[in-house]
């Protein structure tokens, strides 16, 4: 279902924003009428440790999915199709507490019954203070 996976990397406690390109049946880009529910986890793929789960945190359908494709700043030169799945982590409850690789897990169900999944990866680097 995912045709696009960005991975990035980010300084530990800070809020990353995942851009993904979303297509259902027949390749084409999903919709916000077509979407019911998304719900997310967030694990430390070291340790396994779950920040954010192990119950599934939800997503509102209309906050995270375009109904057309985006290029802008954040899609950068990815490619000239765009994205249409956009989730930007708040600044107050942020699941990448120590440096490591976390895996973003989302599970789109969609009105028809169908549930897709898909997974992005974010790694961390240690900030390191004068103090």
């Amino acid at each position: 279902m995912a045709e696009v996976i960005i991975a990035g990397r980010i300084l530990q406690m800070n809020a990353p924003t995942v851009i993904l390109r979303i297509v259902g049946p027949g390749a084409a880009p999903i919709t916000q009428s077509q979407v019911s529910a998304i719900d997310y986890t967030v694990a430390n793929i070291v340790t396994e440790a779950m920040t954010v789960g192990p119950s599934a945190t939800s997503l509102t359908v209309v906050d995270v999915v375009s109904n057309t494709l985006i290029l802008d700043d954040l899609w950068g030169n990815q490619d000239d199709i765009g994205y249409n799945f956009k989730h930007a982590f708040l600044t107050g409850a942020i699941p990448f507490p120590v440096p490591g690789t976390y895996q973003i897990d989302y599970k789109f169900t969609m009105t028809s019954g169908a549930a897709y999944r898909c997974a992005a990866q974010i790694k961390t680097t240690k900030i390191y203070r004068a103090t």
